[in-house]
């Protein structure tokens, strides 16, 4: 309806007689909301910002504006209120005419044509494969799928892409701490090692190894890594890795180190199913050495004179771009680092063609992000594609204790749990309800809880409660066609003429959220509109004798039910018609 209201005011003064007045057309303004619903519908700053281009007061060209607006039939009385705002109240036609959109539209109201022709490719999680996906990776889940179903409805052709990051360290740490179990639980050996992998997980890992046989060949031998005085216990893992790799041989190393990986993958996917997440593509990061795509990417840095090569190692020279120092894409003895080839998968995204590249990731990338829109730069994209999205990890509550977690020890709860404990609906829900850049804290115990305060089952509960009185008014007769008669009359209260005036902002919503990137848009409108509804149930009986007032509300009540549907559908939320 704002962009609705915002495109009919441009079309007013365009075709305005008052020529003094046409340059209002392309001067940005914005149509809002007002604070307090007493204050009208709507409510527009033109006459704020366009009186200082026209030099003329915001009063003046108010008041100028005010016999133009009228003459659309849109409003039924526009009226200047402080400075200089305009403020609508809509027609009863205007605003009941929302009815016969949602009847009319459907499953597709709320969405627009505004990414008609454009692509935006969305990579989101990509955690590394080195053990299952905790709480903290939910997060980035439910906004990435959320952003990607927003951006579709809004007309965009979207890919949905996991980079698997299944190369470097700490692959090769993973592959350590397999053996060190896999040594320690059918060989009866063990030798020290700490900092590593510590979960559950591997022992799984090892035992799918032995039972493949993936190890037979080692007999009976045993691998006795010691350490060394004076190395933290980040250069001794590089040690002892280099250790074991001489012990087993490349290729019985990287075997163990695939098979990890292909195995924590699995269960990878396997979580994101279940939480309701699908990727368009799975890209590894070994492939883009293997095809030769980093190798493309470090000659155009050389070319453009922004490497060095020092100490055996090739360096960016990322300092020449505001990063605090250089930084190393290959290291000395030849491994790729993880900015090598992080530049070389950007670099075929923009080869792709997509408008837009959005990357939804951790907070604690927050560093990383100079040195590649540095490089970027380098590689002529154009800053405008990639959108960089910080996540903050979500901690979880549970009976008011705040649960501490711990990756390589193993002590985090996994994704799986949680989706087991509360559900995929509220878990998604509660991801959903806050900015993504805003610290959450997850109450497992409300997320459980079957009442108002669970705001998922809020919102449910409304569509569960529409469904029931539907099919009761069914059971009695009515029709669902969507011509109710005179709703101006039968719907007159106030709870009634606010729940219509949300459900005309559905698509404001829409455009909102696929705008900022914040689905949370989304999910505070529903926790709204269920409000209303709620209250608006308990305040005016739909089943009542009066056949007119019934049908009405039953029409209200059926495209009430229509918007929650599309809005949990947005989020990837199911709509349960029983509760």
């Amino acid at each position: 309806m704002k962009n609705f209201i915002k495109e009919s005011i441009i079309r007013a003064v365009s075709s305005s007689k008052k020529e003094s007045i046409l340059p209002l057309a392309d001067i940005p303004f914005v149509v809002e909301s007002p604070k307090k619903r007493s204050q009208g519908d709507f409510s527009t700053n033109i006459a704020l910002v366009g009186a200082k281009q026209l030099k003329i007061s915001p009063k003046e060209l108010a008041n100028e504006l005010i016999p133009i607006l009228n003459s659309l039939k849109l409003f039924d009385s526009v009226g200047l209120a402080g400075p200089g705002f305009l403020n609508f109240k809509l027609t009863t036609d205007a605003l009941f005419s929302t009815i016969d959109k949602i009847y009319t539209q459907g499953s597709d109201y709320g969405s627009n044509q505004k990414g008609l022709n454009k692509k935006i490719h969305i990579e989101f999680v990509s955690a590394n494969p080195t053990g299952p996906l905790h709480i903290g990776h939910g997060r980035g889940a439910a906004v990435g799928s959320a952003l990607a179903r927003i951006y579709k409805f809004c007309g965009y052709e979207v890919l949905q892409e996991y980079y698997v990051n299944d190369a470097g360290r700490q692959m090769d740490i993973l592959a350590l701490s397999v053996f060190h179990r896999y040594q320690e639980k059918y060989l009866s050996e063990t030798f020290p090692l700490s900092n590593a992998y510590e979960g559950d997980y591997v022992g799984d890992i090892a035992e799918a190894i032995k039972s493949q046989g993936l190890l037979d060949e080692l007999g009976g031998k045993t691998f006795e890594g010691r350490e060394l005085e004076g190395f933290d216990s980040e250069k001794l893992l590089d040690f002892l890795i280099s250790q074991l790799r001489s012990f087993l041989g490349s290729q019985l190393f990287n075997r163990i180190r695939d098979f990890s990986s292909e195995f924590v993958l699995s269960g990878i996917q396997e979580t994101m199913a279940g939480f309701r997440v699908s990727f368009d593509s799975w890209v590894s990061e070994k492939s883009l050495v293997k095809d030769g795509a980093v190798e493309n990417v470090l000659k155009i840095l050389d070319r453009e004179k922004q490497t060095y090569t020092e100490q055996g190692a090739l360096w960016f020279r990322a300092s020449n771009f505001g990063d605090e120092k250089d930084r190393v894409l290959v290291r000395e003895g030849g491994a790729h680092t993880y900015f090598a080839t992080d530049l070389s998968y950007h670099a075929r995204k923009a080869e792709d063609g997509y408008f837009k590249m959005i990357n939804v990731w951790g907070a604690d990338h927050h560093g990383y992000i100079p040195r590649l829109r540095a490089a970027l730069e380098v590689l002529k994209i154009s800053r405008s594609r990639l959108e960089i999205m910080l996540v903050q990890f979500a901690s979880l509550v549970d009976k008011g204790r705040k649960v501490s977690m711990s990756t390589r020890k193993g002590s985090f709860v996994t994704l799986d749990s949680l989706i087991s404990d509360v559900g995929a609906d509220a878990a998604r829900f509660f991801y959903l309800m806050r900015k993504a850049d805003q610290h959450m804290e997850f109450d497992v115990g409300l997320a459980k809880e079957k009442s108002s305060k669970n705001p998922v089952y809020y919102v449910q509960y409304a569509f569960a409660r529409i469904s029931s009185v539907l099919a009761q008014a069914k059971g009695l007769g009515w029709s669902d066609d969507g011509n109710p008669g005179n709703l101006e009359q039968a719907l007159s209260t106030e709870y009634e003429q606010e729940q219509l005036l949300l459900l005309s902002q559905f698509p404001d919503i829409v455009m909102a959220a696929s705008d900022s990137g914040e689905p949370n848009i989304v999910t505070q409108y529903l926790k709204d509109l269920a409000y209303l509804f709620h209250s608006n149930y308990a305040a005016n009986k739909i089943l009542v004798d009066n056949l007119d007032t019934r049908n009405a509300r039953l029409c209200l009540a059926s495209v009430t039910g229509t918007v929650i549907e599309n809005g949990l559908n947005l989020l990837n939320i199911s709509s349960p018609k029983k509760m």
